[in-house]
């Protein structure tokens, strides 16, 4: 199939699409049975397995319409006098006799849902609950993170978060971190990819008389795509360490003494993240 549909599409705009279910734009520069070779508008060149490949079009999606009035867009994948395959933007493969077609002419123009964004700033939402090691509780979290997407072909994204910490513990303590945070997709072109996620910052103490310190978290996980790209819902675990003043109760002679000191706590917990 890759032969038949690529074999004249040298010299203009091609769209590869792979069974993963992705898709990418770009010149077919080189193609033997074993790989093809893409250059995209950007100049990259990208090589790709031909046995990766489901199919290589025209990068013009078209409006077609059925003699029972069904109607979708798609490329073409192959026509000839009896048959029509077509390739719908999700990488559905569509086939029809011509005689069950109608007249379609129109052409649109490509649609982008199924290749990178265009805009490269992505907007992550997450919920966490998690525990602390050395002072067990019940920990609530919410963060924001507002970051760059578009880093050596999607596999980075790197951001600037904030967000609020609730202890549900004796000092029902309040905090607010502010990080940056750095994640790490391998099969970034792929509907799901196994991620991991660094931050790095400091938290800040809204409890009375306590005071903030410097914060890490690392988190591992899974990512999902759905509906239109680049949407995406994270699944992780994550542990955090950070310092920061607390009260500490010591107990000399059977009677209890708290002080406040600096000390390092760590939490252990899931997240969960939407990305946008």
């Amino acid at each position: 199939m890759i032969a038949l549909c690529a074999g004249n599409l040298l010299a203009q705009e091609q769209r590869i699409f792979l069974h993963t279910g992705n898709s990418i734009t770009g010149t077919v520069i080189a193609q033997n049975e074993q790989v093809i070779m893409l250059k995209t508008s950007d100049g990259q060149t990208l090589q790709y397995p031909a046995k990766e490949i489901k199919a290589v079009v025209d990068n013009t999606i078209r409006n077609v319409k059925t003699s029972t009035g069904e109607k979708f867009k798609a490329y073409i994948v192959k026509e000839n006098s009896e048959i029509a395959v077509f390739i719908t933007p999700d990488g559905q493969m569509l086939q029809y006799p011509i005689a069950a077609l109608k007249s379609n002419d129109n052409h649109a123009p490509a649609d982008d849902n199924t290749k990178a964004p265009n805009n490269p700033l992505g907007l992550q939402l997450a919920i966490k609950a998690g525990s602390s090691i050395n002072d067990p509780s019940f920990n609530m979290e919410g963060n924001l993170v507002i970051g760059y997407r578009n880093i050596l072909q999607q596999r980075f994204f790197v951001g600037i978060g904030t967000g609020f910490i609730l202890k549900n513990n004796e000092q029902q303590q309040t905090q607010l971190p502010l990080f940056m945070r750095v994640e790490y997709h391998p099969l970034h072109q792929s509907n799901w990819s196994p991620f991991i996620g660094l931050d790095g910052g400091y938290m800040f103490q809204l409890t009375p008389k306590r005071q903030g310190g410097a914060m890490t978290e690392l988190s591992v996980g899974a990512r999902m795509n759905f509906g239109k790209k680049p949407n995406a819902l994270q699944l992780s675990v994550y542990c955090k360490a950070y310092q920061g003043n607390t009260t500490i109760t010591e107990y000399i002679d059977n009677q209890p003494f708290t002080r406040d000191a600096s000390a390092t706590t760590v939490d252990l917990g899931a997240r969960i993240a939407i990305l946008f």
